[in-house]
């Protein structure tokens, strides 16, 4: 048997498990006949049969995982730019808006610009700052 373990946020744990427990709702799943259990305490246990390599395992561990936190990081950034969209147009009916105010809504429009970028290029690896 081939085992493996890989350690990440549970929220996206649970996500991966979603996904396995569906077979491949959203990433078909190649080799049905592994064992997934997890995540436990954020940690999941994979286990294959031997003609499954550890090297095959991990790649495709790994491409699922990527695939996912791309949509998890779209959906955060999606979000991000629509709960933004009220605070502007309360921003734009202030008539003579403060230094504080005027530096606060800087800052969120920074942020959404940002994640407005992030959104048009297709690089969702990293989305701090947004």
């Amino acid at each position: 048997m081939t085992t493996t373990t890989t350690t990440f946020d549970p929220d996206l744990g649970a996500m991966v498990w979603n996904i396995y427990n569906n077979r491949g709702e959203m990433t078909p799943d190649p080799y049905p006949e592994v064992s997934k259990s997890g995540p436990v305490d954020g940690v999941w246990t994979i286990t294959a049969p031997d003609d499954i390599t550890q090297a095959e395992m991990d790649e495709q561990f790994a491409a699922q995982l990527a695939s996912i936190m791309i949509i998890q990081n779209m959906t955060i950034l999606f979000e991000r730019v629509s709960a933004g969209i009220q605070p502007n147009r309360d921003f734009l009916a202030v008539e003579s808006p403060t230094v504080e105010q005027n530096d606060t809504q800087i800052q969120a429009l920074t942020r959404q610009i940002n994640a407005l970028l992030i959104l048009r290029s297709g690089d969702f690896s990293d989305i701090s700052g947004t």
